[in-house]
Formats: C-alpha cells, sequence, structure tokens
C-alpha cells in the first residue's frame, strides 16, 4: 500500500511559480494552500464595482466550461490516454495492457479541461469570474452561500489540476509506476466529477444554461 501524502522535502507545484513544501497531505494541501489563497481572492471587493459585472456573453464562458467538463467525464479514458506502444490501438489498450504493449497515460489533459493550462481555457481564472458576477445574483440569493460555492470550485478545480500534475510524474518518482500514475488519475477523477457538480450549482445561481446548444 502506498500512502498519497507528500514527502518531507518535497516541492509539488501548484501552477507555474508556485510550490508547497512539507510533509503535507493530499488534503493538508487543501488546507494550507487552496484554502488560504482561495480566501485571499474571494474577498468581496472589485465584484461590488459595478464596472466590473460581466456581460452574458462572458459569463457564457462558464457554460461552455461546463460542457467541457461534461465531455472530460464522459470520455476520460480516451481523453487521458497517450501514445500508444506495440500492435494495440487505443480502444484494445483501455481494456489490455501488458509489458511493452498498450499506451501510456495523458494525465496532463485533465488541466486543459479546469482551466489550468491555457489563458484561452473558458475556466481559466473562472473564479473570478464568478465573483465579479455577484451583483448580478437575485435578491432573495444567499451571497455568503454563492461565495462559499465560489471558494469550492477554487479548491476542487485546483485539486484536479494538482493531482492530474502529480499522476503526469507518478512513474519517475521514487517507487513509482502506473499504480501511482493510476491512483493519482483517479483522484483527479474525483475533484472533477465534484467541480462540475459546483459549477452547476453556480450556473444555477447565475440563471445560464447548462447547455450551449438550442433547447
Amino acid at each position: 500500500y502506498w500512502s498519497r501524502s507528500y514527502p518531507t522535502g518535497c516541492a509539488v507545484a501548484l501552477a507555474p511559480g508556485v510550490a508547497v513544501e512539507g510533509g503535507l497531505s493530499r488534503r493538508g494541501l487543501v488546507a494550507s494552500g487552496a484554502a488560504a489563497a482561495a480566501w485571499a481572492l474571494l474577498q468581496p471587493k472589485a465584484a461590488a464595482n459595478a464596472e466590473s459585472v460581466p456581460s452574458r456573453e462572458e459569463l457564457l464562458k462558464l457554460t461552455v466550461g461546463y460542457e467541457r467538463l461534461q465531455y472530460l467525464l464522459d470520455n476520460w479514458e480516451a481523453i487521458t490516454l497517450g501514445a500508444c506502444r506495440g500492435s494495440v490501438g487505443k480502444a484494445e489498450a483501455q481494456v489490455v495492457a501488458t509489458n511493452g504493449v498498450g499506451c501510456d497515460k495523458a494525465p496532463l489533459k485533465v488541466q486543459e479541461y479546469v482551466g489550468y493550462k491555457s489563458i484561452n481555457d473558458p475556466l481559466f481564472k473562472a473564479e473570478k469570474l464568478m465573483l465579479r458576477a455577484v451583483p448580478l445574483l437575485p435578491p432573495d440569493a444567499d451571497v455568503d452561500t454563492y461565495v462559499d460555492a465560489v471558494n469550492l470550485w477554487a479548491e476542487k478545480a485546483q485539486m484536479s489540476s494538482l493531482n492530474a500534475y502529480t499522476s503526469s510524474w507518478g512513474e519517475a518518482n521514487p517507487n513509482g509506476g502506473q499504480t501511482k500514475i493510476d491512483a493519482f488519475l483517479d483522484d483527479a477523477k474525483f475533484d472533477v466529477e465534484e467541480s462540475a457538480q459546483v459549477l452547476k450549482k453556480i450556473l444555477t445561481y447565475l440563471d445560464l444554461p447548462l447547455s450551449t446548444s438550442p433547447a
């Protein structure tokens, strides 16, 4: 059994130029890093500024992001498979993998869907867009509950990216191997599932559609 805690002295990259050091567990990282960062970000300051209120067109990026998360989850195996070896195709490699034959994993693909790969991703810094939309909430909406949901979104999206990144190094680390790659990739999928659930709630708060397709 291999514990999914981060060894003392290891630096785990959360984002370009950001690292967390010390013997922190997976959830400890959330408590000390993601939660602290989200708390600082989620202070309601510029959100009250009318000039910063996003247009509906800008908010629809959240809908596009939700659709992409659903697509990722519906096609998880195909999307997170990398280069294939031997004579086995990707479809077969999802079922069978033997030494020298099969497909590598491509965990970093996950980052493209949760907004951690490019500034052009629809969910890139989505929590800031969500906060700017606070003035658009219905008069009877519970703003604190909404901000809590945004906080949770920021945490889950970051953990999705972190676990995908850690999975990509699962074989290179000491005592690494395919089982570690798979374990962290499973964690990433769990966090993506929870991210999608939270994002759905936020779309509902903002009266945004769950799909860009015509009804």
